[in-house]
C-alpha cells in the first residue's frame, strides 16, 4: 500500500509524480501536465485554506521572473493545493548544506531576493517567511526565484492572532529569520522581509545564524533583546568586507525605525558594493 497519499493522484490537470519538499503543514510535489508544476497540497482544514487563499491572492497580482507564478489554486474534498510554475534548481538551504557562500556568489542571489521584495511590497504585501529554503536557485537560465507566499499579509496588517493560529507551524528555521516586531506580533511592513533577507544573508556569509537555541521560543527572545554580533567577528577566516559588514548590520537592526527602508534602497546598497 503506497504511504503517500497524494502520490500518483490528479490534482488541476498535473499528475503528482514524486515529493520534493516535506513539512508539517504540507508537501510539495512534482506535477506533470502540459508543463510542470510544484503542486503544493495541504489537508484541507480552515488553516489551510486560508494559506491557500493567501497565496493564490498574492501571486495573482505579482508579475516577476523572481517570483514563481501561481498556475491554479483551489480546495477539493479532502485537499487545498497550490501549482506554481516548475523551477529546475535547488533551494539556497540545499545549495549552502553546512557551507557558505562568498559575496562574489551571494551578491546575484541577494539582487533577485531584493527585485522580489521590491515587487511585493510594491503590490502591498509582505512575505514573512523569506528564508534560503524559499530561495530557488535555478541550475542555470533567470536568476534566484522567491517562493512560498503562505505566510503572506497585507502591508501594515496585526500579526498577533495569526502568530497565534500557526503557533506549531513555526520552525526553528522560521524563528531564525524572524524580526523583532514579527515575534512579538506587532504590525508588520516590508521591514520585515528585509531583517529576514539580513539572516539570510548573514547565514550565508557566516555559516551561522545570527541567533541560535535549542527552541523557537528562545531563538524568538534572542531576536527581540540580544545584539547581533557583526560577521567578520564571528567569522573571522571569511573574507568579508566592510561594506557588506555594514549592510547586513542595517538589515538586522533592532528597530524597524533604524533598518534599511526598503527593497528599492537595498538594491541600490548592493549595486554600489563590488
Amino acid at each position: 500500500m503506497n504511504a503517500d497519499p497524494w502520490l500518483g493522484r490528479q490534482i488541476a490537470g498535473y499528475r503528482l509524480e514524486r515529493c520534493v519538499h516535506a513539512s508539517r503543514w504540507a508537501r510539495t510535489y512534482l506535477g506533470s501536465g502540459n508543463e510542470p508544476a510544484a503542486v503544493k497540497v495541504y489537508p484541507v482544514d480552515a488553516v489551510a485554506s486560508a494559506r491557500v487563499d493567501r497565496e493564490a491572492l498574492a501571486l495573482a497580482v505579482l508579475d516577476s521572473p523572481y517570483l514563481a507564478r501561481c498556475v491554479a489554486s483551489g480546495t477539493l474534498n479532502d485537499a487545498a493545493y497550490v501549482a506554481t510554475r516548475w523551477i529546475d534548481g535547488n533551494t539556497l538551504r540545499a545549495r549552502l548544506g553546512g557551507d557558505v557562500l562568498p559575496w562574489r556568489d551571494l551578491r546575484p542571489i541577494a539582487l533577485a531576493i531584493g527585485t522580489a521584495l521590491h515587487r511585493v511590497h510594491e503590490a502591498g504585501f509582505v512575505h514573512r517567511d523569506v528564508k534560503p529554503s524559499n530561495v530557488m536557485v535555478p541550475r542555470e537560465g533567470p536568476a534566484s526565484v522567491l517562493l512560498d507566499f503562505s505566510h503572506t499579509l497585507p502591508t501594515g496588517a496585526v500579526a498577533a492572532g495569526d502568530v497565534r493560529l500557526t503557533e506549531r507551524g513555526w520552525t526553528l528555521g522560521t524563528a531564525a529569520y524572524m524580526a523583532p516586531e514579527q515575534a512579538t506580533g506587532s504590525t508588520v511592513d516590508g521591514r520585515v522581509d528585509l531583517y529576514a533577507l539580513g539572516a539570510t544573508l548573514y547565514r550565508c556569509l557566516t555559516g551561522t545564524l545570527p541567533f541560535d537555541a535549542s527552541s523557537p521560543a528562545r531563538v524568538m527572545e534572542m531576536q527581540i533583546t540580544e545584539a547581533v554580533v557583526p560577521p567578520r567577528r564571528r567569522a573571522p577566516a571569511r573574507e568579508i568586507s566592510q561594506s557588506v559588514e555594514d549592510l547586513v548590520m542595517w538589515l538586522l537592526a533592532k528597530s524597524p525605525a533604524a533598518r534599511l527602508p526598503s527593497a528599492r534602497v537595498f538594491l541600490h546598497t548592493v549595486e554600489a558594493i563590488t
